[in-house]
């Protein structure tokens, strides 16, 4: 009977103990309810997180926008630069063949006559003595080959060789420093003036009636001095000149006359 009864009386205690226990935990999870409710109630509204969630999706889909022209971009100047520099490479390439040629042009006309490359070599270290810009020899100004085969077959030795002032002032301090000094260091280089750069008007000697006869019989079409009007409307006078597959020109005792196909010029010598 005792037995019993204290066994009833612990199943009783361990009850009372298991509901404490759990009206503990009950509290606990109440407590737990009231400060998730507080917070829920402090939270924004679920409309106003999605209009930020919206908007945070535009400026994303902005800024993609944006990164893709900017890199659209970045491959255009990519391109851009690529091209600039194959340019640069033949300016560079053309530029090097063309001091190439310079200098070649020089050694020859530095065995045909030189004393011209000697008063060039004095221009080029005396500028700061100079009042205009000196040009020349000649030849040496002549960068396209077909030009240069022209000129050569046309102008006289000296002429080619000659330099060219734009002012007395610089024909005379030329001329008076290439001379000073004894016989053996005098240097003898031909020296033109062209005041101000500027050409007198050229001289016809024939009459429009005789070049209008000297047309119908030779097929004359004027004076070489006129192909300049030519050239700078775009034609190729000289190509057809100097054309290799014809005659580029033949001599009289009083005139050369260049021909070359439909092309019939004369000059006074």
């Amino acid at each position: 009977m005792e037995s019993a009864q204290s066994q009833t009386l612990s199943d009783v205690k361990e009850l009372r103990n298991q509901h404490n226990s759990t009206r503990r935990k009950l509290e606990r999870l109440e407590r737990d309810v009231a400060e998730w409710r507080k917070e829920r109630e402090g939270m924004a509204d679920d409309t106003d997180l999605k209009e930020q969630k919206e908007q945070l999706e535009r400026q994303q889909r902005a800024k993609d926008m944006e990164e893709t022209e900017i890199r659209s971009k970045r491959e255009a100047l990519a391109r851009e630069l690529a091209y600039l520099d194959s340019e640069q490479r033949k300016v560079t390439s053309k530029l090097e063949k063309l001091d190439n040629e310079d200098v070649q042009r020089r050694l020859a006309l530095q065995r045909a006559d030189p004393d011209c490359i000697r008063a060039a070599d004095w221009v080029k270290n005396n500028q700061h003595r100079l009042k205009r810009k000196v040009w020349g020899p000649i030849a040496l100004e002549l960068n396209e080959t077909i030009h240069a085969k022209y000129v050569e077959d046309t102008l006289p030795k000296w002429l080619l060789a000659a330099l060219v002032t734009e002012c007395y002032e610089d024909y005379n301090t030329i001329l008076r420093e290439l001379n000073n000094g004894n016989s053996d260091r005098r240097i003898k280089a031909s020296i033109l003036n062209v005041e101000d750069g500027k050409c007198h008007a050229v001289h016809r000697p024939y009459s429009t009636e005789q070049m209008e006869g000297y047309r119908e019989q030779y097929g004359m079409r004027g004076y070489l001095d006129e192909t300049e009007d030519i050239i700078n409307r775009g034609g190729h006078i000289f190509s057809e000149i100097a054309s290799t597959e014809r005659k580029a020109a033949f001599v009289t005792p009083y005139k050369k006359y260049v021909t070359s196909g439909s092309y019939t010029l004369m000059v006074s010598t």
